[in-house]
């Protein structure tokens, strides 16, 4: 049976889960990184268990004729609970369950939860706007409050841009993701309201500029490279590109400010990184299947007298010392493999592919759907990115927005056009 999705969807009159939806969001991009370092800790359990399942479970209390005849959100169900099953194994086989526990069962109500959570609640077009337009919003705030950040700070090291992340790391992620709003915006507003939103983009992209984060200044370069394909697809033209700003930058590396020397131009940090491969690779070959548990620490496998292949030691400064007491990978795609296992890898890439795939099949039925899936596939590129240089995902306010992120691209034809149908189960069937 096909029936549009305007009278398939039971959100078409639930305002109300909306609004808690936004509000939780509005937690979690703001509140929540400062409510794990600072607040008490049950006050900051309580919060943030709160925000992530509360929405999730009002929307499945009133989603039950949703998914019983959305035939593609099965698939999504299942792959669902095979991660939250998983995620449960790995913390009884972790090797620190304690800190698997808190950190599985973070990753899965701000991430996997979300998913589902948004995957029903974004069945409908105006939630859909709706959240574009939130990111949209929040995108501005934090663009203004790392203005001021920066102006505040006087180009000190110890006073970085960091937009309620606590570190300037993640924060270039959260404009990377955040970004989704007014890149989604600029077909469905009026002409006049455009150029204000590229502009927005714009100093969207100086603000990541300003923060002076490699990672987040190579995921934005893809992330343009990728919008621009869409438009001009002669590829040398942007190698060559590439090369001059790389040349011109190199030049001109020793004009740069104290504040970005370091980050820029150092490149210790890209040997230590290209280290934990090899240590990741003993993991992985030592507990292939479930890993050693979702944030658990990997110093046993970087022994005193480990001698390291990429990082230049010597006897005042060894790979040792300057990785004493890390607990991370700083790879997601590491931490996903080696921490997780790789069954829980494979089954999280799994859904991805199936929601890519799903989404490109909307190109060739011409519901204008191109422009949405190349502004959603560069912000998701450019986070994936950024995300081989630190644990991304491990931040909730990064994991909440990326899996809403998916969440929207799983109802892509509902974006795209609101007059499109999807196909369901016909209740005779039953």
């Amino acid at each position: 049976m096909i029936l549009p999705v305007s009278n398939t969807s039971f959100l078409r009159n639930t305002k109300i889960l909306l609004w808690i939806y936004c509000l939780s969001t509005v937690f979690m991009m703001f509140f929540s990184v400062n409510a794990i370092k600072s607040w008490p800790n049950h006050w900051a359990q309580i919060s943030i268990i709160v925000a992530c399942m509360l929405p999730g479970l009002m929307v499945l209390v009133g989603s039950g004729a949703y998914w019983h005849d959305d035939n593609s959100f099965r698939y999504d169900a299942i792959l669902i609970l095979i991660l939250v099953f998983l995620g449960g194994v790995n913390i009884l086989l972790s090797e620190a369950q304690w800190e698997s526990f808190k950190g599985m069962g973070l990753f899965l109500m701000s991430g996997i939860w979300v998913y589902g959570t948004t995957r029903i609640l974004f069945g409908n077009r105006l939630n859909c706007k709706v959240f574009c337009w939130l990111c949209t919003l929040s995108f501005l705030v934090l663009m203004l409050w790392g203005g001021i950040e920066f102006y505040q700070g006087g180009g000190g090291l110890d006073q970085r841009v960091q937009l309620f992340s606590e570190n300037p790391i993640p924060a270039g992620s959260l404009l990377i993701l955040l970004s989704v709003g007014p890149v989604l915006l600029i077909p469905q507003v009026e002409k006049a309201w455009r150029p204000s939103l590229v502009l927005l983009l714009v100093f969207g992209g100086l603000v990541i500029f300003l923060i002076g984060q490699r990672g987040a200044i190579l995921a934005l370069m893809v992330m343009l490279i990728l919008g621009g394909l869409a438009k001009f697809k002669k590829l040398w033209v942007y190698l060559v590109f590439m090369i001059l700003l790389l040349g011109f930058g190199f030049s001109f590396k020793s004009k740069l400010p104290n504040l970005y020397y370091d980050k820029l131009v150092n490149w210790e940090s890209v040997f230590i990184r290209l280290e934990y491969y090899r240590i990741a690779y003993q993991v992985i070959k030592e507990k292939p299947i479930f890993g050693i548990g979702f944030n658990a620490p990997i110093v046993r496998f970087i022994p005193s007298d480990y001698e390291a292949k990429y990082f230049r030691s010597d006897k005042s400064f060894s790979f040792n010392s300057v990785v004493a007491g890390v607990q991370t990978f700083d790879n997601m795609i590491l931490c996903f493999f080696a921490e997780a296992g790789s069954v829980f890898a494979l089954t999280y890439i799994v859904l991805f592919g199936y929601l890519f795939k799903r989404s490109f099949r909307l190109v060739k039925m011409e519901f204008g759907a191109q422009f949405y899936i190349i502004g959603i596939g560069a912000v998701i590129t450019g986070f994936v990115v950024q995300s081989l240089t630190f644990d991304s995902l491990r931040y909730p306010h990064l994991n909440w927005i990326f899996h809403s992120i998916l969440g929207l691209l799983a109802n892509l034809d509902v974006l795209c056009n609101k007059e499109f149908v999807r196909p369901v189960r016909s209740p005779s069937a039953d």
